[in-house]
């Protein structure tokens, strides 16, 4: 499985007031906040590589701190929510444990938990670790229904991963229940967050594509594309994704000509944000040819065609958690995630 199948989906902002366990924190907080939000923000607008830069010197940094300070768990859930967003969850996989030990060991008010696991979750996924992973569901589900979070962004992430594990497992009329599940809790919770709405979108398009339901994808695919262009703009990497996995669908349905310009327009945008090597432009370049192919006379179109390998996944609410400071630092990698990633199915 290629890293990067199940790229994150942004959370919600989270305002977070980093406290430092009644300790005095070494350095210059107020500069390390600063720079923090800066970073929040450059993931934000889809400059992943640009903030997994910044991250990297803030955890050095954030050596200086006191122990306890909230600011060194903060600073590894983002760097391992980072490398999953990059299709690196090897490398993420060491941050995430030790934040969530963190977690484990002593209270971080302001910092997500679960939001923490279920990136984790997503580099087991992304790493073929499916027991791990089950694990690790599991014990977001138990967290988040403790607290009386039945509805909450971070049980929506969870089934997307669980729906993800079951359509590896070839479980597929599971998984779509799973994701039609969400959806309807969405609806009756009113006004769901937009990044939990594409990302469930972006999830029933893949499962629909791999039972062949080629026109029903497209119908999923179109809508998680709107509300990504609305909430995030045509440019952000997430879109593009997003875009990638509809040309999928449009190939199969007959439209080659719509399915190339869109598979083009994806891969500018990801060459502009997350750089030419990052292997969701690969998965860009390959809805092109296959387009071309079409357009061509050299690739069978519609509901009879084959299955789509490589729908690009959401994998799940993504984003950062949020920084110090009580201005807080916008939600980057942490969260509504599904962060993780790849044979292409892309996560916006």
């Amino acid at each position: 499985m290629r890293p990067g199948k199940l790229l994150g989906l942004r959370v919600a902002v989270f305002a977070v007031w980093v406290a430092t366990g009644g300790a005095e924190p070494r350095g210059d907080p107020d500069d390390w906040d600063r720079r923090a939000r800066e970073a929040g923000r450059k993931y934000m607008s889809g400059e992943i590589a640009a903030a997994m830069a910044e991250w990297r010197q803030l955890a050095k940094d954030a050596e200086r701190f006191d122990p306890l300070d909230r600011r060194r768990t903060l600073v590894l859930h983002n760097v391992g929510a980072l490398h999953v967003e990059l299709g690196q969850p090897l490398e993420a996989i060491g941050y995430l444990e030790e934040a969530a030990r963190r977690m484990e060991r002593a209270p971080h008010p302001g910092l997500n938990e679960a939001k923490t696991m279920n990136y984790l979750a997503m580099a087991y996924v992304d790493t073929g670790d499916y027991a791990k992973a089950e694990r690790t569901l599991r014990a977001v589900r138990e967290k988040s229904l403790a607290r009386a979070e039945r509805g909450g962004s971070e049980l929506t992430m969870a089934d997307l991963l669980g729906s993800q594990i079951l359509l590896e497992r070839g479980r597929k009329e599971e998984a779509e229940a799973m994701v039609r599940a969400a959806l309807r809790r969405l609806e009756e919770r009113g006004r769901p967050a937009p990044d939990e709405e594409q990302s469930l979108w972006n999830q029933l398009g893949t499962i629909l594509s791999s039972r062949r339901r080629w026109s029903e994808a497209e119908e999923a695919y179109r809508r998680a594309v709107e509300s990504l262009r609305r909430e995030m703009g045509d440019g952000h990497p997430r879109t593009a994704k997003a875009r990638i996995n509809l040309a999928g669908a449009l190939v199969r349905s007959g439209k080659a000509e719509e399915a190339e310009e869109m598979a083009g327009e994806a891969e500018r945008a990801l060459v502009e944000t997350v750089g030419a090597g990052h292997w969701a432009v690969g998965a860009a370049l390959e809805r092109r040819a296959a387009a071309m192919r079409a357009l061509q006379g050299g690739e069978g179109t519609g509901e009879a065609g084959g299955e789509d390998p490589d729908g690009l996944r959401e994998g799940q609410p993504a984003g950062q958690q949020g920084g110090s400071g009580g201005a807080g630092v916008p939600a980057g990698p942490i969260g509504r995630a599904a962060g993780a990633q790849a044979r292409a199915r892309v996560g916006c």
